[in-house]
């Protein structure tokens, strides 16, 4: 019985002493970071942006999602919609500290055409998903911006 007990004791003692993941103080919303490659509007067949995300933390991002979006300039009332976000393709599992994709973005013409050219110029970059372990207490999300220009 009191061996049993120490095991219990001891399994409890490891298992409170597992490294939590929390993104605020991780920083990882700063160390992973997008860029863009290229880019190609031609507004009579489709639009294309090349981005490079890279994992400048110290833990492996096993899977994740990014969102490429543009946000409407403020209405009288300050309110600012989004109307439509385009997954990015080319994502892949497993992007170990210090490693990179290319993600691409491509959409139709009509939806570019919604935006004033100085909307265009800043998109903005949201990405939601899981470090070193697909648990919800790994799970980090945020958004950023990205010059166009």
């Amino acid at each position: 019985m009191k061996k049993k007990f120490i095991i219990i004791l001891f399994c409890l003692i490891l298992s409170g002493c597992s490294p939590k993941f929390d993104q605020t103080e991780s920083g990882i919303m700063d160390d992973i970071t997008f860029e863009l490659i290229s880019k190609n509007i031609n507004l009579n067949t489709r639009v294309e942006y090349n981005i490079k995300l890279t994992n400048n933390s110290d833990y492996t991002i096993i899977q994740n999602n990014v969102l490429f979006g543009f946000i409407n300039d403020p209405e009288e009332h300050g309110e600012t919609t989004n109307p439509f976000r385009v997954l990015a393709t080319g994502n892949r599992l497993n992007i170990k500290p210090g490693e990179s994709v290319e993600l691409s973005v491509s959409f139709s013409p009509t939806f570019y055409k919604e935006f004033t050219e100085s909307e265009v110029r800043i998109a903005n970059i949201y990405i939601v998903g899981y470090v070193d372990r697909l648990k919800e207490e790994n799970r980090f999300e945020f958004t950023t911006s990205l010059a166009l220009q």
